[in-house]
């Protein structure tokens, strides 16, 4: 009888042994997932960076095209980070410091802005200082390639031509040509 009683009063569960393995695994799984997480997350960041330009870029150039009125692009590598700008206003009107501060001269509009900080792990490189969407016919001057780049190597770009269209492409997407 009592060795019945023994049995029955039996804790269920697991040992501190078990758990600690248990524990170990699980610790293995996530620190070999940690650097494919982090390059999700860059890639992430990268394509919102660029979709946030695509949709500025139609943005100016819809309101080029509704005011008749000329839009600019600007571009600029600062210290700290890579900045682009939409305004309306004189050639050179606005630009972008340290820090994403964006200026403008009386005259100028300032329309939107993007700052991408360099802790971020993102770039942003034009071939071009400032592109100038036309009011009247939707064209533009010059022709531009903006490059955003994640710290992991991965690319995308926007390259726009004169006659406004922009196409997209880059190292996890449509290839460049």
């Amino acid at each position: 009888m009592t060795q019945n009683l023994s049995r029955s009063h039996r804790q269920s569960g697991y040992s501190l042994t078990e758990l600690c393995v248990v524990l170990a695994v699980l610790l293995v799984l996530l620190a070999t997932s940690l650097p494919s997480l982090s390059s999700i997350l860059e890639r992430q960041r990268l394509q919102g960076a660029a979709e946030s330009l695509r949709s500025d870029y139609q943005q100016a150039r819809m309101l080029a095209l509704g005011t008749g009125r000329s839009v600019r692009m600007g571009f600029v590598q600062a210290q700290g980070g890579s900045c682009y700008w939409v305004y309306q206003g004189p050639l050179g009107a606005c630009s972008c410091g340290a820090g994403g501060q964006v200026e403008c001269r009386a005259g100028a509009q300032l329309q939107s802005h993007q700052w991408l900080p360099e802790r971020r792990g993102l770039s942003m490189a034009a071939n071009v200082q400032t592109l100038t969407i036309d009011g009247k016919r939707g064209t533009v001057t010059p022709a531009a390639t903006v490059r955003l780049s994640s710290r992991d190597g991965a690319e995308l770009s926007h390259v726009v031509a004169q006659t406004g269209r922009l196409r997209s492409c880059g190292s996890f997407g449509r290839a460049c040509s």
